[in-house]
């Protein structure tokens, strides 16, 4: 097998790629990830492991599509490392982990044992929400299940792949992190998915929503993490400005109970609608009939989500946390606002209901800048940084 990662029997790059979680009916982002692979492998020979499978795996192209089925800790880290080692003894060399810190664990090992290259993706900014020190169970159990896991994992890739430049920094200096580790490779969107959409009357329609009223969709999973506890005052701003205003608040998690009362106690039932989980396949019904997505999150890495509202044509009010100013564009930033900003917020999104000539420009802003995010061109630059061409490799070599 030669050092680019190709087979004796194969002119193409091998890569085992470890998917934590396959479920048609997701409500999660791993749907746009299954899409990539299945145009990653019109590249590369291409074996997948999944790790949980909600539902019959299919990736179309895959070589091989590799199930866990074990069902204790213990003896799911042996069969991971058993389908590893296997994809190794038949030539690949290169190992992806998607998020999955067991799977980065267990791969970085058996990498480093065979000679393999692990290559990590991780893209959040998990870092702010670990506690100090403590001698409480649950801050001991978060060091050890949570902190010292990600430092592990990042310790024993090759390459930590993440989506931004800012993410990038991110790494380099809470984690320490050598910049020559980083790769950047953004996240990818399917955009021909999008191009046929619901038509607006009937995807309202369907929804139960007025023809006229303006609506704003949050669409993330209810958590501290993703600023569902700012849904409540940022919803009760606008309906000051706005009285018809429609939240529709699409996702479940940890902070529902909460954020049902805090509706029902600022007196917005009319305005808010939780309307729980939506498979992901589903969610243009729901970009189609709002005007503005309302993304007010405390952490992020490379959201998706704004990458669905613009191939979607919505316009969209954003907390800057993570990658986002990497991501929009100078015209798109003045509705990018500091994290936590309540009154930001209410005015951003008052504004664009206010002018539908404005949510028009946002849109066909987004519209040309996601291009460059589009599956086909973001798969080439995967491959392009995985798999460098020789004399690139020779050339690093030598400096």
């Amino acid at each position: 097998m030669g050092r680019d990662g190709r087979t004796a029997l194969s002119a193409r790059p091998s890569l085992c790629f470890i998917l934590p979680d396959f479920d048609d009916d997701t409500d999660s982002h791993f749907g746009h990830t299954v899409r990539g692979l299945e145009i990653l492998a019109r590249s590369v020979d291409l074996e997948v492991v999944v790790q949980h499978a909600r539902s019959a795996p299919w990736i179309a192209g895959a070589q091989r599509v590799l199930v866990q089925t074990a069902r204790r800790r213990p003896l799911r880290l042996l069969q991971l490392a058993q389908f590893l080692l296997a994809s190794r003894r038949r030539g690949c060399r290169t190992l992806y982990v998607h998020y999955s810190y067991s799977g980065a664990i267990v791969a970085g090992l058996l990498a480093r044992l065979t000679g393999g290259r692990l290559h990590y993706w991780h893209c959040g900014q998990v870092k702010q929400f670990y506690p100090r020190w403590g001698w409480s169970w649950r801050t001991v159990v978060t060091k050890l299940g949570d902190e010292l896991l990600l430092r592990l994992a990042l310790r024993l890739s090759h390459r930590l792949v993440t989506g931004a430049p800012r993410m990038a920094e991110y790494y380099v200096r809470e984690f320490g992190i050598a910049r020559d580790k980083i790769l950047m490779v953004p996240n990818d969107i399917d955009l021909a998915r999008f191009r046929k959409r619901p038509d607006r009357a009937a995807a309202r329609t369907e929804l139960g929503l007025p023809p006229s009223a303006p609506v704003v969709l949050f669409l993330h999973r209810l958590a501290p993490r993703k600023g569902a506890h700012h849904i409540g005052p940022t919803a009760e701003r606008v309906r000051a400005a706005i009285p018809d205003v429609v939240f529709l608040v699409v996702g479940t998690g940890p902070m529902l109970g909460a954020l049902a009362q805090e509706i029902e106690a600022r007196d917005l039932a009319d305005n808010v609608r939780l309307l729980g989980p939506v498979p992901n396949r589903r969610i243009e019904l729901y970009y189609t009939a709002a005007d503005v997505l309302f993304m007010p999150s405390d952490e992020e890495g490379f959201p998706r989500v704004l990458l669905e509202a613009q191939a979607t044509r919505v316009p969209f009010v954003a907390s800057d946390v993570g990658g986002v100013l990497d991501i929009v564009t100078p015209f798109q930033a003045e509705f990018v606002v500091p994290r936590g900003m309540i009154d930001a917020f209410a005015d951003r999104v008052t504004r664009l209901l206010k002018d539908p000539g404005l949510r028009v420009s946002l849109a066909e802003e987004g519209l040309r800048n996601v291009m460059r995010f589009d599956v086909h061109r973001v798969t080439g630059q995967l491959v392009a940084a995985l798999f460098p061409e020789p004399s690139t490799i020779e050339a690093k070599g030598r400096s």
